[in-house]
């Protein structure tokens, strides 16, 4: 069951992805790319695919994905969609994220990550980035969460349970210590140290009265996240999500969500 909500959490946030990212960084690694023959690229917790087929229509071709990630199903899915792209193949690895391969980062032109950061450590960023380094590939981690969440109308205990949820996602995630919503910036000082070029660019979710379910989604597991990292305030969490959820079922609902695109480029 729980690989049946990740499925269906990933459907629901895919147009507000696609929407909230970072084009000018796309386009800048683009660039980067240049002419290379056969662009060799790592797509860690790969998921559905919705990043790398974000990614494969704006960069030069012909492309090979690696698509990393636990789930076999996931996997399967992230293969057919980029299947269907001219000029594009990819292979499949079932892997545990939390061990760092070397052999994975090898002839690679470019590591890419969505919506991971945030989940995962310092330690373990820390060996991503010096992986990379080492295959001189480029780096673009995408929609790393940095935060910052504005419900409107605004109404109380928004910023209670966001403090509340930003507390939780410092928790471990399976992948140690989680940097929650210090990872764009600590992605970022990272990168420098190995030496390498860094953008960092805005990419918020915001969702209207047209995305009411994926409110309704981001919702419910913002108010479990607080519950469980703050039980004592669960009384008044309940009054709030109660209230927001009226809220988005009667169309007055609105929700800006930051993240952070990040694109390092070596020397």
């Amino acid at each position: 069951m729980a690989e049946a909500f990740e499925a269906q959490w990933l459907a629901q946030r895919r147009a507000a992805d696609q929407q909230a990212r970072s084009r000018e960084l796309a386009q800048a690694l683009a660039g980067w790319c240049g002419q290379r023959q056969g662009l060799r690229l790592l797509d860690l917790g790969a998921g559905s695919g919705a990043n790398a087929t974000f990614l494969a229509p704006l960069l030069p071709r012909p492309q090979h994905w690696c698509l990393l990630d636990h789930d076999q199903r996931l996997l399967a899915l992230a293969a057919d969609e980029l299947a269907a792209q001219r000029d594009v193949t990819a292979a499949t690895q079932v892997a545990d994220l939390a061990t760092v391969d070397d052999a994975a980062f090898e002839a690679r032109d470019v590591v890419t990550a969505s919506a991971l950061l945030d989940l995962v450590s310092a330690a373990w960023l820390e060996a991503v980035v010096a992986a990379a380094a080492r295959a001189r590939a480029a780096l673009l981690f995408a929609l790393s969460y940095n935060g910052e969440v504005a419900w409107s109308p605004p109404l109380p205990g928004d910023e209670v349970a966001r403090e509340a949820f930003n507390a939780h996602q410092r928790g471990d995630k399976g992948l140690g210590p989680a940097l929650g919503p210090n990872a764009p910036a600590v992605a970022a000082a990272t990168a420098r140290r190995y030496g390498y070029h860094v953008e960092r660019r805005s990419s918020p979710w915001v969702l209207g009265w047209g995305a009411a379910d994926l409110q309704a989604w981001l919702l419910a597991g913002r108010y479990q996240a607080a519950c469980a990292q703050k039980p004592a305030w669960a009384g008044d969490l309940a009054d709030w999500a109660g209230a927001r959820q009226t809220r988005i079922d009667t169309g007055d609902s609105g929700v800006r969500v930051g993240h952070d695109d990040i694109l390092a480029l070596p020397p």
